[in-house]
């Protein structure tokens, strides 16, 4: 049985966080090729480690903070390099701006 998944690109922004790297397995389980974007780029890494370790994608990391939207651009160019092309994109970075009220 074909999987129509196979040869797609996804871009998952906030994908180290617990939910982001759910997404992030479960696309890579289905042979979806992964940019992975987030602020800390160490927790990027690691992550990108564990997904090379147990699934047979490519894989993109790119540090972006999306609350800076003059970065976009240069992340967007990076990933159309890599795959030619995105597929998917979940946003899942989560930006507050509020504060907690004690």
């Amino acid at each position: 049985m074909h999987n129509s998944l196979e040869n797609k690109v996804a871009v998952i922004t906030g994908a180290y966080g617990d939910i982001g790297f759910s997404i992030c397995k479960k696309f890579a389980r289905n042979g979806i090729s992964l940019a992975i974007l987030g602020r800390d780029l160490e927790k990027l890494e690691l992550k990108k480690k564990y997904l090379n370790d147990n699934y047979n994608i490519d894989i993109f990391s790119y540090n972006l903070d999306v609350s800076d939207s003059d970065s976009y651009k240069i992340c967007i160019e990076k990933i159309i390099s890599k795959f030619d092309k995105i597929d998917i994109l979940v946003n899942n970075a989560g930006v507050t701006k509020d504060n907690i009220i004690m």
